[in-house]
């Protein structure tokens, strides 16, 4: 079939042009005579797909067809030429984006239709051929549209063959065969969380949870879930017990657990305007958790934002997530990569965002990030960067699949946004095939989180057309698909984790009836131990300590003081004792302690004076039952004197001020009535402290200073009570 101009005014028999407004967005004049066609545009949309002109034609199976174009366009417009489904699921079958000139020039292709994913439009009204005319600006004119059917012969070449070919067959097996772990998620219709094993469909509902919950993530030793209920952040041990409200400073819209962190063991999240990326360390015991040092590692405004309540994933010095660019003020939502400088203990700006060609101003979108444990590869769907362009065909659209990538570091050289998808993925995953239809609400797979072998995918299936709702196992590298929940049994994921392989089943025993509870964990795989501090020795603040530790293979640790009922990371970093087994450390006076009391951030001071401390050597990355302990105790004393202080009583404030709020409370500090007073930075900073048992004068002057120089900060203050 040829079809030309004089035809497209002619044959009205087969509606011969095709005009799609999508969200009436769309305005454009068309105009046809013997010449040719012309399109005039004045509003294009804000979709590439927004706007469309073709022929509707029959599609057969082992055919090859001759795609053919000439046409020219006075402001250098992209336009896609394509063979398109004209009907839900909307699949692309040959596309290719041309960049068209003033000039006219004649495009030609060849798509052969062939193999085991050949497709086949006979219907009515079931096939277009033409043009998706993008984001068009200015005039467009056409003069031919050709399609030729002709056999297949030996020697065609499919000018549409992918770049990167995708795994458009997904295998699926009984999760039976899955190894020994165990999956948590949340339900959208319940509410709180749900855990069971991967290999058995057993879920119970973790106790200590209720709410709704959101970014469920779990620590590297299978022990602990972060999770987000909107409206702050928890931490609670797999078996619902040991619930502890993380101490965060404000509001956060996202978070994690940072992998391999150079600062030992570390969260993040983010700030409640995603301007503002947040690490905190902290440090776990049997049964609690402990809160340390709090630091920024990305403050990418003004010129970039983290997008709310989308899932960002952080490995040491890399961050991958919905990285939104924002261009005049207006947001261009699109995938991203940011490198935290200084091997992953610096705080990132905008020039550590990778920068894709052409620019950054278009936006593709892009959700359901991860990225494994080791850093090696992420995880999305597409977006539109991977729904248009000369290969679109071969991505998985409208959250059918994901793709899979490597990290590319800020120093990169650049390359095209759809490229990066198309051309230079890792790996292109199609969901099962009978799922192949619909748009991305109504088949709808997402929520991806990579298990910490990094061999598996946990994912959501969900969508208004969907015929099952749920979870499912995939083993991306060979796209096979293991579906958890039974077809009968419909869930409505919010999100969800796995962990396979060595875990203590145990702590699942008391909820999970019937769970295997061999122990398949080696209790000493790395043989740490501590041979100084070895106990009774005495140690003074401000003075050093010389501590020794060895292990019998490589291992990747953090160096904790432990004394009374406390404990907290000595380096900020993590150790190997295989290279790094001698380490001299200055006894802190005190360090700061984080909590969440009656739904409020105190920070407060710890002294290290103690007669029961311990040194702790603790791994992670994997899990590992026994840690190493100095083999007695030995004591801290402070060398100054600990003078009497007012404790804050039950009136006492505290409050977080900003600088629009200051002038409201200044004039009580300064009224002579103040007892006591305490001012940190937003980390938590000491800035001030002061109290009448001091001797020393309220130094106004500096604490008026500061006040006004910090945008915010928290507060904590008494007065005399008259």
């Amino acid at each position: 079939m040829t079809l030309s101009a004089e035809e497209l005014i002619e044959d009205t028999s087969v509606t011969s042009h095709n005009f799609w407004i999508h969200y009436n967005s769309v305005e454009m004049n068309f105009s046809f005579d013997t010449s040719g066609c012309t399109i005039k545009a004045h509003k294009s949309g804000i979709q590439e797909y927004e706007a469309a002109i073709g022929q509707l034609v029959s599609i057969q199976k082992e055919k090859t067809y001759i795609l053919s174009m000439t046409a020219a366009s006075d402001s250098s417009a992209e336009v896609t030429f394509c063979i398109r489904q004209n009907s839900a699921p909307w699949f692309h079958y040959a596309s290719r984006t041309l960049q068209l000139s003033p000039d006219y020039s004649t495009y030609t292709f060849k798509w052969v239709n062939s193999g085991p994913d050949a497709v086949e439009l006979v219907e009515l009204n079931e096939g277009l051929f033409g043009l998706q005319m993008g984001k068009l600006k200015g005039t467009l004119h056409i003069t031919r549209f050709s399609l030729i059917e002709k056999e297949i012969s030996t020697d065609d070449n499919n000018d549409f063959e992918c770049p990167k070919e995708p795994q458009w067959s997904a295998a699926v097996k009984d999760k039976s065969t899955l190894p020994k772990g165990f999956a948590v998620y949340s339900n959208a219709d319940q509410g709180g969380m749900f855990i069971t094993e991967l290999n058995k469909w057993n879920p119970v509902k973790l106790p200590g949870e209720n709410n709704k919950v959101l970014f469920v993530s779990l620590s590297d030793d299978g022990r602990w879930i972060l999770y987000s209920d909107r409206d702050s952040l928890h931490l609670i041990r797999i078996d619902g017990k040991f619930r502890t409200p993380v101490p965060v400073p404000g509001k956060s819209t996202t978070s994690g657990f940072l992998r391999s962190s150079p600062y030992a063991s570390e969260i993040f999240f983010d700030s409640e305007a995603s301007e503002v990326l947040y690490a905190m360390q902290v440090s776990f015991s049997d049964s609690s958790v402990s809160f340390g040092e709090l630091r920024i590692i990305a403050q990418i405004s003004p010129n970039y934002q983290f997008e709310n309540y989308y899932r960002l994933t952080v490995y040491k010095d890399q961050i991958w997530g919905a990285i939104t660019s924002v261009i005049n003020g207006i947001p261009k939502r699109r995938s991203g990569f940011i490198t935290i400088p200084e091997s992953g203990m610096g705080t990132a700006k905008a020039d550590n965002v990778y920068k894709f060609k052409p620019d950054n101003s278009e936006e593709v979108f892009g959700c359901n990030h991860a990225m494994s444990h080791d850093g090696k590869y992420c995880v999305a769907s597409p977006g539109t960067a991977g729904e248009t362009g000369s290969f679109s065909h071969c991505v998985p659209a409208s959250h059918k699949g994901f793709y899979v990538t490597r990290f590319y570091k800020q120093s990169e050289q650049p390359v095209d946004v759809r490229e990066h998808v198309h051309r230079y993925c890792e790996s292109l995953n199609w969901c099962p095939s009978q799922y192949h239809f619909g748009e991305w609400n109504e088949i709808d797979f997402g929520n991806y989180y990579f298990t910490n072998d990094n061999q598996y995918l946990i994912a959501s299936q969900s969508g208004d057309l969907s015929p099952r709702k749920g979870l499912w196992i995939i083993n991306w590298k060979n796209n096979t698909w293991y579906p958890l929940n039974p077809d009968d049994q419909q869930i409505n994921v919010t999100s969800c984790a796995a962990f396979v392989g060595k875990y203590d089943s145990k702590l699942l025993s008391e909820i999970i009836p019937g769970i295997d509870t061999t122990d398949t964990t080696d209790n000493d795989p790395i043989g740490y131990k501590v041979l100084k501090p070895s106990g009774g020795e005495l140690f003074y603040t401000g003075e050093q300590c010389t501590i020794l530790v060895v292990s019998r293979v490589d291992g990747n640790a953090a160096i904790k003081l432990q004394f009374d009922e406390h404990c907290f990371n000595l380096l900020t970093r993590s150790i190997n004792p295989k290279v790094d087994s001698l380490i001299v450390i200055t006894i802190p006076e005190f360090f700061l302690s984080r909590k969440i009391i009656n739904g409020q951030l105190v920070v407060d001071t710890v002294r290290t004076s103690s007669t029961e401390c311990k040194i702790v050597v603790e791994h992670y990355d994997k899990y590992v039952t026994k840690t190493a302990y100095s083999n007695g105790f030995f004591t801290i004393k402070s060398k100054t004197a600990v003078r009497p202080r007012i404790p804050f009583h039950n009136s006492s404030i505290k409050t977080v001020v900003t600088r629009s709020s200051i002038n409201s409370i200044t004039d009580k500090f300064f009224s002579g009535k103040l007892t006591q007073i305490a001012l940190y930075d937003l980390l938590g900073r000491s800035v001030l402290q002061w109290d009448i048992y001091s001797g020393k004068p309220l130094p106004y002057d500096f604490m008026r200073n500061k006040m006004k120089s910090l945008d915010i900060y928290i507060i904590k203050y008494s007065f005399i009570d008259k």
